[in-house]
């Protein structure tokens, strides 16, 4: 049988607090409790007997931020599912919720049918739900640590290599000697995990330190 789902919600706007009761409401979610900061909510859980199992939590909030609710929550009430709900543009904050223990992320300015969605996913299914926002920020960000993580000469090892010239090729491109050619090489393959000019190669495609025109002329060539 469908364990009931009783509902906390930590929100500071009036508004939101309504539309969101409502929309909870209208799926026969029980709500119990609602709160405009994280001490509200932390004290309400201390103080009363609660069967709360499912949190809509703001993480912008005067005072303690949502962040540091999902810390105490995930230590003291690892029962209870938390769907943040924020129109933040920080999406660093709800990536860092997420692996605090926070169970998905959906964005104000979505449409309604997403955040009843996303409620369904958490509370009954007991599964995660990461929006697509979430998802191509979090794969550019990596995207961007990678590039940052060569030096502007192992990124230009890496690119010939990709190009398919060899070490005294690249050597005589960029005015140094093959034994530094070397030198980067090793050591850009080790940053990255590369064994060999193929794993070099999808590499940089993969976080697109070429482009694609670039690639089709040099194929040309």
């Amino acid at each position: 049988m469908q364990r009931p789902i009783k509902v906390q919600i930590v929100e500071d706007h009036p508004a939101v607090q309504i539309a969101v009761s409502q929309m909870l409401e209208s799926k026969n979610y029980e709500i119990k409790a609602i709160h405009e900061t994280v001490e509200e909510a932390i004290d309400y859980m201390t103080q009363s007997e609660t069967d709360v199992n499912f949190t809509v939590l703001d993480i912008t909030l005067p005072g303690p931020s949502g962040e540091s609710l999902v810390r105490y929550y995930r230590k003291h009430h690892p029962e209870i599912a938390i769907l943040i709900y924020s129109g933040t543009s920080n999406l660093d904050i709800p990536i860092r919720c997420i692996r605090h223990g926070a169970r998905g992320f959906v964005r104000k300015a979505s449409p309604i049918d997403e955040f009843l969605k996303a409620v369904d996913v958490v509370a009954v299914e007991g599964k995660t739900y990461i929006p697509e926002v979430l998802n191509r920020y979090k794969a550019s960000t990596t995207s961007r640590r990678a590039k940052i993580s060569l030096t502007s000469r192992e990124l230009e090892v890496a690119r010939l290599v990709t190009f398919g010239d060899s070490n005294l090729a690249i050597a005589e491109k960029l005015g140094i000697s093959e034994r530094t050619v070397n030198i980067h090489r090793s050591n850009m393959m080790r940053k990255i995990g590369a064994h060999n000019a193929t794993d070099v190669t999808r590499y940089v495609i993969k976080n697109k330190l070429v482009g694609q025109r670039e690639l089709s002329l040099n194929a040309a060539i």
